[in-house]
């Protein structure tokens, strides 16, 4: 299978300035030195206690933030080599969702204004008809009516919200998606909903994820792989059963003590 992602050895360090003139006394290795490689129709999952760096490492792959040493090979292409102009070509095909949907989606604009925004900024010869024929057919996928285009934000549930967020990412047909916790605010009811039509579309357009969560439950049930994190290192990784059944590291058998029961 084809890898769509490769990362090698990545680093952020943040400085710590201390004294009079502000000097770097120190650094937060929010990553360091993080290597590892996904495959295209797959989920990978970054799993650690928070600060461990999980959501820097996404930002700083999707080049959000930049690195300050390694490479991100995206289809082949080291794309930390781009400048900030180069990669706009590249941001339709990585898109990430964030954990708070009301957060993430601006009160002001109409669920049509929202998930046809990337379409205006890099499809600029789509004419009116086209751009509304992708955005009604991305709610759809979704599993919400184009009907509901007109409303905004505030008039939906948690649920559906994090459905407007999921078009508005798969809108611009992106093939990897990163998502950062993506069901951790949604009632544990709903919480199914959107991870089997995470599911579903993953099958349907063979997308590839990143996929961060506290919860290793669920964890288990959809990544084929996993990375534990901690301070910034990948310190285990491997097939996500593998890990589970028979964690190598002290801290990854920490982690799964202090979890829920899992599911066998």
């Amino acid at each position: 299978m084809e890898k769509i992602l490769k990362v090698e050895e990545l680093k952020k360090y943040y400085p710590v300035k201390k004294g009079v003139f502000g000097r770097a006394a120190e650094f937060i290795k929010a990553v360091d030195g993080v290597s590892f490689s996904l495959l295209r129709g797959q989920t990978l999952g970054l799993v650690g206690e928070s600060g461990c760096g999980k959501s820097t490492l996404a930002r700083t792959i999707l080049r959000l933030i930049d690195s300050d040493s390694g490479k991100i090979i995206f289809k082949g292409r080291d794309i930390t080599a781009l400048s900030h102009r180069e990669i706009k070509s590249t941001r339709k095909d990585m898109q990430i969702i964030f954990q708070d949907p009301f957060n993430s989606l601006d009160p002001r604009f109409t669920v049509f204004g929202i998930v046809s925004e990337g379409l205006r900024n890099f499809s600029q010869k789509k004419s009116k008809k086209e751009i509304y024929q992708k955005v009604a057919k991305a709610l759809e996928d979704v599993g919400l009516p184009r009907e509901l285009l007109s409303r905004y934000p505030h008039e939906f549930s948690g649920g559906q919200r994090q459905r407007i967020s999921i078009a508005r990412a798969l809108v611009l047909e992106p093939e990897l998606l990163v998502l950062d916790e993506p069901v951790s605010s949604l009632d544990v009811s709903i919480q199914a909903q959107v991870i089997n039509l995470l599911v579903d579309l993953q099958k349907k357009k063979n997308l590839s994820y990143i996929f961060i969560a506290h919860d290793l439950g669920i964890v288990r049930h959809i990544c084929d792989q996993v990375c534990v994190m901690k301070d910034g290192k990948i310190v285990e990784s491997g097939k996500t059963e593998a890990v589970f059944q028979s964690p190598g590291h002290p801290y990854t058998r920490t982690l799964l003590d202090s979890a829920p029961a899992l599911p066998l």
